[in-house]
């Protein structure tokens, strides 16, 4: 009996432990979806703030749609209130490294690449965050 009491175990410790790797697979995309969420939308705000017109105009509604894209896969990966609150906490710990939208570009090139293939491809994002061990 105790052989077969622990064989069950096991193969419960198993499941949940999959179990755990999609939930942090979830927590992870969510978790970069917010931050790429945060970045685009402070891009954005710079970009308003320059009053750019004509090309430009398209770039402004290019990061609107891709930061509304990530805020709401954020949201589908997690919570919408989560979602909102970390996209908040991003920003603000973003906005303490530029002095002026002129810094912007600190952030261009830490997370445009980054955020660009997120937002790309968001099943090989999955796969990569639910493969990762």
């Amino acid at each position: 009996m105790s052989v077969l009491a622990l064989a069950a175990l096991l193969i419960l410790n198993a499941g949940a432990a999959w179990a755990f790797d999609d939930e942090a697979a979830r927590a992870e995309l969510a978790d970069g979806h917010a931050k790429c969420a945060a970045y685009q939308y402070i891009v954005l705000e710079c970009l308003e703030k320059s009053d750019l017109l004509g090309p430009e105009a398209t770039v402004r509604e290019n990061y609107r749609s891709a930061a509304d894209y990530n805020l709401a896969l954020a949201s589908f990966f997690s919570d919408v209130r989560l979602a909102a609150l970390k996209m908040s906490t991003y920003k603000a710990e973003m906005k303490t490294r530029m002095d002026t939208c002129e810094d912007v570009s600190v952030l261009v090139g830490e997370y445009e690449e980054f955020c660009g293939n997120m937002t790309k491809d968001p099943k090989k994002s999955w796969s990569y965050w639910k493969d990762t061990k």
